[in-house]
């Protein structure tokens, strides 16, 4: 007969790593100007429910929030060039 047994492994970093990330994130980001991000939608998501456990970043994430520029977003409506002689004008 086998005796099966398990074992956890806890991970070394704290279980939520949110509260000490906040901060440093708070302090990388500049106060003023465009934010660009890959995928706008998803990030300030993540910002949210970031913000459900940590409340007291709600009022910096609504100041963020107008500031992310989608990165696809500026360039959209570029055609995409398929030769150098097309970007001088030459044929």
């Amino acid at each position: 007969m086998a005796i099966w047994s398990t074992k956890a492994f806890w991970p070394l970093i704290p279980l939520d790593p949110r509260p000490e990330i906040m901060p440093r994130l708070l302090e990388a980001m500049p106060r003023e100007g465009s934010l660009l991000a890959h995928n706008a939608p998803f990030e300030l998501a993540r910002l949210g429910e970031f913000c459900l456990v940590l409340p007291e970043f709600r009022r910096w994430k609504s100041n963020v929030g107008p500031r992310v520029i989608d990165l696809p977003l500026p360039f959209r409506g570029f055609a995409v060039l398929s030769s150098p002689s097309a970007i001088i004008g030459r044929d």
